[in-house]
């Protein structure tokens, strides 16, 4: 019977070739925030992505059908194109979210309620309150 052996460092190597070739999202622990360990080496925190680049304008000019686009689109970009997952995406359209007065919120989610013609209208008003956005 033969074994094989195997360079103590091949897992490290293996580690860092998944994380070069975007297999899996590398996270930077000192990014995290409200740190607390449970036991031995379970613990819980909270990831803080919100970065500057990842806001979008939106004036209080801006037709609602067009804000509204404007967040399903990001939305949509956040998680196909940068891999983000939807509590990081329920994170940055909260964020997004809260630049827009209250006024325009509330027509926001009339039209919302109303303009249920498109699939994409539905998700999105469904996005909005399973997250606890509105």
């Amino acid at each position: 019977m033969s074994m094989i052996q195997t360079n103590d460092f091949d897992h490290v190597n293996l580690i860092e070739k998944v994380i070069e070739n975007n297999y899996m999202t590398y996270f930077n622990y000192d990014e995290f925030t409200n740190k607390q360990e449970f036991e031995n080496s379970i613990s819980s925190a909270n990831w803080n992505i919100i970065q500057n680049n990842l806001l979008i304008n939106i004036t209080d000019s801006d037709d609602i059908e067009n804000i509204i686009d404007k967040l399903i689109d990001h939305l949509i970009k956040l998680h196909d194109e940068f891999g983000y997952g939807l509590a990081g995406v329920k994170q940055i359209i909260e964020q997004n979210i809260q630049y827009i007065n209250q006024p325009l919120l509330d027509n926001i989610l009339d039209w919302l309620i109303k303009n249920q013609i498109s699939s994409k209208y539905i998700f999105f008003h469904g996005f909005l309150y399973f997250n606890g956005i509105i």
